[in-house]
């Protein structure tokens, strides 16, 4: 079973915004793959305020990221975004990457090679890797994991 937990209230008029923030605390939560925890508002870092954000810019961003790597992924079967998922998790620590998806750090290695490849740009590139991480984050949390439909 999973909570989510709003702010402490100081009055009855703060009870409508904790429990708004509980709910968009315990959708975060779930939508990062987390199906038994307590989720705690204050918790949530920057992702409090992305989950509360409905500007279409930021779908637009992770189509622009992200797109040609899950359409690359749908066309090959492949499972690059999978791959880069690992990557960014380990803050791109090859051999702990590669444990998490089960293969040799050479193949790793050339998964990246076709990632860099497929979406245009050089993966050592610290400002390209923070676009990839937030992209990736952003994809979790407009599409959760029960949502099967893709940028």
């Amino acid at each position: 079973m999973s909570f989510g937990i709003g702010p402490a209230c100081s009055s009855l008029t703060d009870v409508r915004k904790s429990y708004d923030e509980a709910a968009i605390t315990f959708d975060v939560g779930r939508s990062f793959g987390r199906e038994s925890s307590t989720f705690r508002a204050d918790d949530l870092g920057v992702y409090r305020i992305l989950a509360r954000t409905q500007n279409p810019a930021l779908l637009d961003f992770v189509r622009r990221t992200l797109g040609k790597l899950e359409a690359y992924d749908r066309e090959h079967h492949a499972d690059l975004i999978r791959t880069l998922e690992c990557v960014v998790e380990t803050n791109f620590v090859y051999k702990e990457a590669a444990k998490l998806l089960v293969v040799h750090p050479h193949t790793l290695r050339y998964r990246l090679g076709r990632i860099g490849a497929v979406l245009g740009m050089d993966l050592g590139n610290p400002d390209r890797r923070l676009e990839l991480h937030v992209a990736l984050k952003l994809r979790k949390l407009l599409y959760p994991p029960s949502d099967k439909r893709k940028t």
